[in-house]
Order: structure tokens, then C-alpha cells, then sequence
């Protein structure tokens, strides 16, 4: 009886714990050299899935972000260099435009995802995601 009881548990368990397994993400390092025209990225994600892109840039310089996506559902978050994870710019409550003249050098990320609700739908998403930076005057 003990040994059933134990099995049913664990089954239990189990299944409590698939919801919470997410899509895995993707991460693409992206190249922009200052001054150089618009880099645009296109492209789609699903459900929780999210894209990271990473980006090298320079202290001083002034880096743009733009994203357009086919859902009001969908934005973009900035984390800079060596983040916790925590945002500097969170597109759901500042909007899809960031514009600002960076005051630490290193490897920024930008999250595109959608909000949960829209998420656990499966709802899928085609965005563009337009990145610039300008040297410093």
C-alpha cells in the first residue's frame, strides 16, 4: 500500500511541475559598429518562448531600440551589462522606443516576449526589432 501511495505521489508531483517548464529561449549575439546604418531584425516566437539579443556597446554612446510587434501583447526589455535580470527599460510600461546615451560600456540585452496572458494562449508574434548606436559628440 505504502509502495502505490508513493508512486501516486510521485505521478502527483510530476504533473504539478510540467506547467511550469517554459519554452526554452534563444539567445543571438548581434555586431553593430557605431554610426553605421540601422541594424533591423525580423522575426516570430510563440507562446513563452522569448529572444534575447545581445549587443556590445560603448559607454558615451547613444543606443537606440525600436520594436514594432503584431500583438499589443508583445515588447521589448533592456538589461544592461551584468544585470540580475532586472530591466533598465521595460517596453510594457515605457513603450517600444528606447533612446539613450549610455553611461557603462558592455554587453546589453534585449529581451522580446510577450505578457503572460497572451503567452499562455500560444499566441505567436512577428516583430521587427531596429537597433542603432551614435558615437559621442
Amino acid at each position: 500500500m505504502k509502495s502505490i501511495l508513493k508512486q501516486v505521489f510521485v505521478m502527483v508531483l510530476f504533473v504539478a511541475m510540467v506547467p511550469m517548464v517554459s519554452f526554452a529561449q534563444k539567445k543571438v549575439s548581434v555586431t553593430l559598429q557605431p554610426d553605421s546604418p540601422k541594424k533591423v531584425i525580423k522575426g516570430t516566437f510563440k507562446g513563452d518562448a522569448y529572444i534575447d539579443y545581445t549587443v556590445y556597446v560603448e559607454e558615451g554612446q547613444t543606443f537606440k531600440v525600436t520594436f514594432k510587434g503584431s500583438t499589443n501583447s508583445s515588447s521589448f526589455n533592456l538589461m544592461a551589462p551584468d544585470s540580475d535580470g532586472a530591466a533598465m527599460h521595460i517596453g510594457d510600461t515605457d513603450g517600444n522606443v528606447f533612446s539613450k546615451k549610455l553611461t557603462k560600456s558592455g554587453e546589453y540585452t534585449i529581451r522580446v516576449s510577450q505578457m503572460r496572458s497572451a503567452a499562455r494562449k500560444g499566441t505567436s508574434v512577428s516583430f521587427t526589432l531596429t537597433l542603432s548606436n551614435t558615437s559621442p559628440k
